[in-house]
């Protein structure tokens, strides 16, 4: 008859080193939420000053920027804040102040 051999494996995290784990991990996902959010919320306010400001009405039919600043807008009507760079360099060459970031 073999003979089987049982391991047996230790767990790997204790008690309290697991739940300090998980109460760092719920800390750092909050975080990196609310840093999205203020992006978002900053994103908005750059696009609210570059409509004001840069797509003014003129005539008929309202000016565009430029093709890379119409794509960080789009970006940013979308709630993706990868088109804050575009929008901050576009209100910057128009010598507009950029909203403070908070």
């Amino acid at each position: 008859m073999p003979r089987t051999l049982a391991v047996q494996t230790p767990a790997l995290l204790s008690a309290p080193l697991r739940t300090l784990l998980m109460a760092g991990l719920s800390i750092a996902l909050s975080l990196a939420a609310s840093a999205q959010s203020t992006d978002v919320n900053y994103c908005r306010a750059l696009l609210a000053k570059y409509d004001t400001f840069i797509v003014k009405p003129s005539g008929h039919a309202p000016r565009r920027g430029d093709n890379a600043a119409e794509v960080a807008a789009s970006k940013c009507r979308e709630g993706n804040p990868a088109g804050i760079p575009g929008l901050e360099r576009a209100l910057q060459d128009a010598k507009i102040e950029l909203p403070p970031r908070t």
